[in-house]
């Protein structure tokens, strides 16, 4: 899926059946490919804000393929002892991933399943980098709508994590999906090995219950704290950041 969204974006890391998905989502959603720049952006914001609150470990779960400005650079801009552990189960984007961002003392990508958070925080490539005994920042981006129990997931990392810890979550809505639109999307991705499940606004809401969400909530993507004249903003990707205080 990270392919799809590469190719969707003009990357070069994508092969024929990503490019036929992608067409496919271009064709159902016209504006696919400006709503993931806008989420993007929405990523960079909220990895900014969390380095200017103080946080200097970041955890990328289900990180993609590496993009133009990735975490570990944006952190590291405001602060340059932050350290970011990328995961992904897919070894394709591992291997590039490797390649592109490990960098000693700041930087590392290690395979892993998000859905697992035991496995990944206890993962010795993981722990080299970070301490969960302090706050951490993890990042569940444009990921949780290919998991089955995203709740579960957050509740275990957050019992994984120390408090004051931040989530930074982004979901596909599907409220303004006409139902032909919805049906399509579901069928591209059903082609591949990771199947979407759309939800509800207020079903990603409640994926931060528990958790002290940062002004203004969970809005779409372009509205979270812009610092740019919004030229394409769409309810269908929404978002927001959490810090868990020990009390889930």
């Amino acid at each position: 899926t990270s392919s799809i969204h590469d190719c969707l974006l003009g990357g070069k890391t994508h092969f024929p059946l990503d490019r036929t998905a992608a067409q496919r989502l271009g064709g159902a959603i016209p504006t696919v490919a400006a709503q993931l720049r806008e989420h993007d952006a929405f990523v960079e914001r909220a990895v900014r804000h969390l380095a200017q609150e103080g946080i200097i470990q970041f955890l990328d779960l289900g990180c993609g393929l590496p993009r133009l400005r990735n975490v570990h650079e944006i952190a590291g801009a405001v602060t340059p002892n932050a350290r970011t552990v990328y995961v992904d189960r897919d070894e394709l984007v591992v291997t590039h991933g490797r390649a592109l961002l490990t960098a000693d003392g700041v930087a590392a990508v290690v395979p892993g399943d998000l859905r697992d958070p035991r496995a990944i925080t206890g993962d010795l490539g993981v722990r080299a980098l970070l301490d969960f005994n302090r706050p951490a920042a993890v990042l569940l981006t444009a990921v949780l709508h290919f998991a089955d129990a995203p709740a579960g997931i957050i509740a275990e990392l957050c019992r994984l994590l120390a408090p004051g810890s931040a989530v930074v979550i982004s979901h596909a809505c599907r409220n303004a999906l006409p139902d032909e639109v919805e049906q399509e999307v579901v069928e591209v991705f059903a082609d591949t090995d990771t199947p979407i499940a759309l939800r509800t606004a207020e079903e990603i809401r409640t994926l931060f219950d528990g958790l002290d969400v940062a002004a203004p909530g969970v809005v779409p993507v372009a509205q979270w704290r812009p610092d740019h004249d919004l030229h394409y903003e769409s309810p269908q990707i929404i978002g927001g950041v959490g810090t868990w205080r020990g009390r889930l």
